[in-house]
């Protein structure tokens, strides 16, 4: 129907913002085998998941559909490192 709609109007529907989930835990490797499973998981399609280590201050998976990324997050800047696969 929203398809058929921008079709028509030439206007797209608003789509409401993802959902952003973060926690601040001990990372270990479980934890990127997680990620990518959590990556592909069709009902997280809509939100955006933060998993930031405690002991490496910074280091943080963001974990969005199809895209698990390692990054490293600072006041001044967030460095995005690569994916994690």
């Amino acid at each position: 129907m929203a398809v058929l709609y921008e079709r028509c109007t030439r206007l797209a529907l608003p789509t409401p913002p993802p959902k952003f989930l973060r926690e601040s835990l001990r990372l270990t490797e479980d934890h990127l085998y997680d990620a990518v499973a959590m990556s592909e998981d069709e009902r997280l399609a809509r939100t955006v998941v933060e998993l930031g280590d405690d002991k490496a201050k910074g280091l943080t998976i963001r974990i969005t559909p199809h895209k698990p990324i390692w990054y490293i997050r600072r006041k001044e800047k967030t460095l995005r490192l690569r994916d994690i696969r």
